[in-house]
């Protein structure tokens, strides 16, 4: 399956794209990436990448969520290709092998796009201190846009992001601190 859902993501895509009533008719469909982001950029989208880790009893939700960001991303006048579409394997509940999360860091600092969507604010790492640590340090180097599908974040709203990250880390802190671990140092 996960070898298959960037070929889904796009097709998602495309599908909401057709039902907004966009004219497809020039997606350059067997061609290089670039000449793909040539043309998302020629028709005015943004170029977008997304990251999902899923666990192998939950292919369905999964791919839910793959098309639910793929639709939001479509909204948003966001593209994201499918060589943008870093999907990670859990194995028992954990997030171990993470191999494509490297891999979307690298993207990141290569600035191979402008904004990254995620389904949950959790979709990244397991607990919002560390999510938050990570958007910031993305945002700050590379002027990157960090959004989840939810909607409870938006880095475009750089006033509400900061003062959404300070109470999310203090209730991730919270939380941590009941489970008798060691808070962040944010």
């Amino acid at each position: 399956v996960k070898e298959l859902l960037p070929d889904y993501a796009l097709h998602f895509w495309l599908e909401r794209e057709h039902q907004a009533g966009k004219n497809l008719s020039h997606y350059p469909w067997d061609t290089p990436l670039q000449d793909r982001l040539a043309w998302a950029q020629k028709e005015g989208f943004q170029i977008a990448g997304t990251y999902l880790s899923f666990s192998v009893d939950d292919q369905w939700g999964a791919l839910r969520r793959l098309k639910s960001t793929m639709v939001f991303a479509a909204n948003k006048g966001m593209y994201i290709p499918r060589e943008y579409v870093f999907v990670d394997e859990e194995s028992d509940g954990q997030k171990k092998h993470r191999q494509e999360l490297l891999k979307l860091q690298a993207a990141i600092a290569e600035e191979k796009f402008t904004a990254l969507i995620v389904a949950m604010s959790t979709s990244l790492f397991p607990t919002m201190s560390a999510t938050v640590a990570f958007i910031q340090d993305g945002g700050d180097q590379y002027e990157l846009r960090f959004l989840t599908t939810d909607g409870l974040i938006d880095t475009a709203t750089s006033h509400q992001w900061q003062k959404l990250a300070s109470i999310l880390t203090s209730i991730d802190d919270i939380n941590l601190a009941m489970k008798g671990e060691q808070p962040s140092k944010s």
